[in-house]
């Protein structure tokens, strides 16, 4: 499918999700192309511009390949997991919608204090994650063949909002996995399986259609030492 077609698309879309004073101006650079790689999205005013050129000048610059974003489109790949970041071999944070040019202040720590101009930018990139979906309201097929490597297990991202913290995320957890949470309020529901969950040095036995809602002071592990996955929605 043609990438104009993708971009119009997805467009027609996230102009449903978004109000007239939401502003972006993004461009992307697909790896597997030689020519006519780039594309620029500009935001404003109500209205979305698509151009296979460098006519703006961006506020971020992201690399990506045609097979992440038919996949996006197919819907076999939610916007926020593409944009998850994972180490790689060399330890380098890296997505499947990735930035260009990474220096150290552009990576956000939890609970780090950040200016308002930057929190402001960071939650206008968090809204325009959405863009990469054809799908109004915003659908997302949570299934085992949709999963990425999140955190050493399996898992799709769902919804976030970084100024207020939110998260929400699906992971599914094999014999033998761990997945550590570093200390945040949260609520889980654990949708397929059986597993423990340690807080404190103290283990609770979590089973299917239980829920939970958890304050911890402390980092807590989810363990499955079952052959069937544990599968879990984190909010």
């Amino acid at each position: 499918m043609e990438i104009k077609k993708i971009f119009d698309d997805f467009s027609k879309a996230f102009i449903k999700k978004i109000d007239k004073d939401y502003f972006i101006r993004i461009q992307l650079e697909f790896l597997d192309i030689e020519k006519n790689n780039i594309w620029q999205v500009d935001i404003r005013d109500g209205n979305i511009n698509i151009y296979n050129e460098e006519k703006i000048i961006p506020e971020e610059t992201f690399t990506l390949t045609i097979v992440t974003l038919e996949k996006l489109y197919k819907n076999e790949l939610s916007p926020l997991t593409a944009f998850a970041n994972e180490p790689n071999k060399d330890g380098v944070m890296c997505s499947l919608i990735n930035l260009k040019n990474k220096i150290q202040d552009k990576f956000i720590r939890w609970n780090h204090e950040i200016q308002e101009e930057k929190l402001k930018f960071i939650d206008r990139l968090h809204k325009f994650h959405d863009f990469f979906s054809k799908e109004y309201p915003g659908k997302i097929f949570v299934k085992h063949e949709n999963c990425i490597n999140l955190h050493n297990v399996k898992g799709i991202g769902l919804f976030s909002d970084f100024k207020k913290g939110i998260i929400h995320a699906f992971f599914s957890i094999k014999a033998n996995e761990c997945l550590k949470q570093s200390p945040r309020e949260f609520s889980l529901f654990v949708l397929n399986g059986k597993g423990i969950l340690r807080i404190n040095e103290e283990s609770y036995p979590i089973e299917k259609n239980e829920y939970y809602h958890i304050k911890p002071s402390s980092n807590v592990y989810f363990e499955n030492e079952n052959d069937e996955p544990l599968d879990i929605l984190y909010i």
